[in-house]
């Protein structure tokens, strides 16, 4: 392939996909603006604008993450019981290819249906694998230039449909059943406490905090020794960042029992 170093446009228009992607905290732009100049990525906008065209290898890494997510998941459903076994043989012979009905085992009890899932699933992979790989081929101008910006998996129309298909089976059975929904809600309220405290205790002014609740100041003896040896004070949001970087580190199980500790649901050696 062409190097990406050696394709130029003067510019672009925003497209909708490019607005779907995360950028970089500000914090880290200067690092970002170098490892783009490094890497010749395309710069959009005027002014020096902090925007770039993505390199043309992150559309392989973000193929590979959907073909995870959507197989997977599908494979997933099926084996935690929200999808049944019908229905997860039929969509993943739909992307695999009919030709594999035949090579299935013809039994009806769980462990004969979990290795035809797990035949399917190899080949549905392999399956999309293929579709990148030529779809990435096939607009290789495109994506030096900057030019192309859709998913290559979306290239094989009739595919496309077939994944979505899919996509709602996982949404609906499984993403949106009660059991997977509370845990969500259940999160949502254990990292929104977590974040509200850390970040409270760190950006306050303690001294003048400490006179109406010494909570705040026990609750920032809990962050780790680097984090507050950062800490910059009247620098809220380079605070706040690390005590989101600690949050982001946290197991489950640790987040949730913390929660429960800062909350007085459960003291520490209590079950």
């Amino acid at each position: 392939m062409t190097s990406y170093k050696t394709k130029k446009r003067e510019s672009v228009k925003y497209k909708k996909l490019e607005l779907n992607k995360y950028g970089f905290f500000q914090s880290e732009k200067e690092v970002f603006e170098e490892v783009a100049r490094k890497t010749g990525l395309i710069q959009l906008g005027s002014g020096g604008s902090a925007w770039w065209c993505r390199h043309p290898l992150a559309f392989l890494v973000e193929a590979a993450d959907d073909i995870c997510y959507r197989i997977m998941d599908l494979e997933d459903g099926f084996n935690m019981g929200y999808i049944d076994y019908q229905t997860t043989k039929n969509l993943l012979i739909d992307v695999a290819g009919e030709r594999y009905r035949s090579n299935l085992i013809h039994g009806i009890n769980l462990s004969e249906n979990r290795e035809n899932i797990r035949f399917l699933r190899g080949k549905a992979i392999n399956k999309l694998i293929d579709v990148a790989e030529r779809a990435f081929t096939e607009n290789e101008e495109g994506l030096l230039t900057g030019e192309f910006d859709e998913s290559l998996l979306d290239q094989d129309k009739e595919l496309k449909d077939k994944i979505k298909n899919i996509k709602k089976e996982i949404k609906d059975k499984v993403y949106n059943c009660q059991e997977v929904l509370s845990v969500e809600i259940a999160g949502y309220n254990v990292i929104s406490t977590l974040m509200e405290e850390f970040i409270a205790s760190v950006n306050g002014d303690l001294s003048i905090r400490d006179q109406r609740n010494k909570k705040s100041a026990k609750v920032k003896q809990i962050l780790p020794g680097k984090a507050l040896e950062e800490q910059m004070y009247g620098e809220k949001y380079l605070n706040t960042l690390r005590v989101l970087d600690y949050l982001s580190g946290m197991t489950d199980s640790y987040a949730v029992a913390l929660f429960k500790q800062i909350q007085g649901i459960a003291l520490p050696g209590n079950r």
